[in-house]
């Protein structure tokens, strides 16, 4: 038996090298992509939650929560129903895991603590309603919201609330994020997907989906159901 040792050329090396660099290339796209749906289907599960504390409160009060009243806000309103169930997930429901924005950008103070937030509730204007102050930033009766499993309740957004005025959307970078800074719903965020448009959002009646801005109707943010014509 030959004690003889077997060496790699630089060649061999090179080659190794090469298909290893090559395997990494293909990979990384997929591994990022695996990570991104595993942060989706997250923030998806955060927005059910928030849906169900909407729809125990809507039923509780038979109004939807106020944007902000009186100096309480929505996420003041729903804390109690996410106590009412563990203070652990109370503390990470509001916050999307897809969500990079640095610290001072999310944290928004609470008279009870401070929250990671990452959702905005839905207070854009109905049709035919252009001057005032909007209607869902007081809140609305629950059976004045024309159809439950098209109209938007939370989403992602750069603010506590999602829309000003009846306008046409301007899409610019705010807080560090892709998206939506005038208009019907203003304050939007893209974060899932900035080359998409990619947004989550949960509905009135507790179903929480990935939307393209591309393709979902602006009626959704109505709660009249007939949308914004321009």
């Amino acid at each position: 038996m030959s004690g003889k040792r077997v060496y790699f050329t630089i060649v061999e090396l090179l080659a190794v090298i090469t298909i290893l660099c090559i395997l990494a290339g293909l990979l990384l796209p997929v591994l990022v992509s695996a990570r991104e749906r595993a942060r989706g289907g997250s923030c998806i599960g955060n927005l059910r939650q928030l849906g169900l504390a909407y729809s125990q409160y809507c039923n509780d009060y038979t109004y939807t929560p106020p944007v902000s009243k009186q100096g309480i806000r929505w996420m003041d309103l729903l804390i109690p129903y996410f106590r009412m169930q563990a203070d652990k997930q109370m503390n990470t429901v509001f916050r999307c895991s897809s969500d990079q924005r640095t610290k001072e950008k999310c944290f928004i103070e609470s008279p009870e603590n401070r929250i990671y937030l990452s959702y905005g509730i839905n207070q854009c204007y109905p049709s035919r309603r252009e001057n005032g102050t909007p209607i869902l930033w007081n809140g609305i009766r629950l059976s004045a919201i024309r159809s439950a499993s098209e109209f938007i309740t939370f989403s992602d957004g750069g603010m506590y609330y999602i829309g000003t005025t009846v306008a046409v959307p301007v899409l610019d970078v705010f807080n560090e994020e892709l998206s939506i800074t005038g208009g019907y719903c203003k304050y939007l965020s893209f974060r899932h997907n900035r080359q998409q448009y990619l947004y989550n959002a949960v509905f009135a009646d507790g179903h929480a989906d990935g939307l393209s801005f591309k393709t979902s109707p602006n009626r959704y943010w109505d709660y009249t159901n007939e949308g914004y014509s321009f």
